[in-house]
């Protein structure tokens, strides 16, 4: 499938997780995440965007802003009426998508919602990172 198929959220996720995840975890990943999204309530889903929202008036930067989200993830984690358990990333895992992230926004600012330059549709660009940071997590869960 040619990048221009996809949307932007899968486009972020897939050069976010470039070299951690390969095409069939990311569909193994994408099987369950949308088994799992049946389950979550409305309410769940309003307190997750209300948690994003207060971040994001908080962030200056690309690192704040992966910070944050992230943050906001390990809140929505230990808050989940199922506990998950937290996912120790490796060092060398996490230096990649770090390097992934800077990449990525490097070459598409106005895709970076922290930036001056951001003019993307803000929903896909969250929704595409947070995928991103879930899909590394699952895929670092089963191995």
């Amino acid at each position: 499938m040619a990048a221009a198929d996809l949307e932007l959220r899968q486009q972020i996720c897939i050069a976010l997780t470039e070299g951690i995840v390969d095409q069939d975890g990311l569909l193994a990943f994408k099987a369950e995440a949308e088994e799992r999204a049946k389950s979550v309530t409305q309410a769940r889903k309003d307190e997750m965007k209300g948690k994003m929202s207060a971040m994001m008036d908080k962030v200056e930067n690309l690192t704040e802003l992966m910070e944050g989200i992230k943050g906001v993830l390990q809140e929505m984690r230990a808050s989940a009426p199922t506990p998950v358990a937290e996912v120790e990333v490796s060092e060398e895992l996490q230096t990649l998508y770090k390097a992934n992230v800077k990449k990525y926004f490097d070459a598409n600012p106005t895709h970076n919602p922290a930036g001056d330059d951001f003019s993307a549709d803000l929903e896909q660009v969250m929704k595409g990172i947070v995928a991103s940071m879930m899909a590394v997590a699952f895929t670092v869960r089963n191995k």
